[in-house]
């Protein structure tokens, strides 16, 4: 796992993490589409992680609104922030790519505004440019993955190395437990795996779609 960091102009900052996932591209993207399981992929540490983490509205098969919500120790405010998620079928040239950027609950037009949950008090709005992953199968069972992320996090009055520290260390385990998460979502007993089973209209089109993409995958 390699990571990197680019300070932007401004208080906006370039984020990246590359690595290589011993599962398939399948497990990896249903993972990042099950929105409200993102608890699994941030854990707690030092203070910081997850407080709410809710898909508001399904666009369509590939697109999606959703509401995140972190904790940070005191004497800082949570953040939170809606984003709107999409998925990009490249694998005419090996590739998936998922995409994302926060939403303004005052401005969402073009996306239903009565989706979008107000400012919650005592918190900071979160600007999320871009980001997104990048996978690349390289098997049936390995995957290259990018992480890319183009924020603001709002955090000025925190010196720049140590934000750049803290956010690099955050993106690390995210990927760590990406990893970790598609692994166990072979386990037919997984949350993961359960998922799978509940919406069989899309996970079965997934299926379909990467075995197309290559016949010596075993999905």
């Amino acid at each position: 796992v390699t990571s990197s960091y680019k300070p932007g102009s401004d208080s906006l900052h370039v984020f990246r993490i590359d690595g290589i996932i011993d599962s398939s591209v399948f497990n990896i993207t249903a993972i990042i589409m099950e929105v409200d399981l993102y608890h699994n992929l941030f854990p707690s540490l030092y203070g910081v992680g997850l407080k709410r983490c809710e898909e508001l509205d399904r666009l369509d098969k590939f697109k999606k609104l959703a509401y995140i919500s972190m904790k940070l120790p005191w004497p800082m405010s949570h953040r939170e922030l809606s984003i709107v998620g999409y998925g990009a079928d490249m694998l005419d040239v090996g590739k998936v790519l998922c995409l994302v950027h926060s939403i303004n609950p005052k401005n969402s037009f073009p996306y239903p505004s009565e989706k979008i949950p107000p400012d919650t008090d005592g918190h900071v709005r979160v600007d999320l440019k871009m980001g997104g992953f990048l996978l690349a199968p390289l098997n049936e069972s390995k995957t290259k993955v990018s992480l890319i992320y183009h924020v603001d996090p709002v955090m000025n009055y925190i010196p720049a190395w140590l934000l750049n520290f803290g956010c690099k260390q955050a993106a690390y385990y995210a990927f760590v437990e990406l990893r970790n998460q598609a692994i166990s979502a072979d386990d037919p007993n997984s949350v993961y795996a359960k998922r799978m089973e509940q919406n069989p209209e899309l996970y079965e089109y997934m299926k379909k779609r990467f075995r197309k993409y290559s016949k010596n995958f075993t999905l």
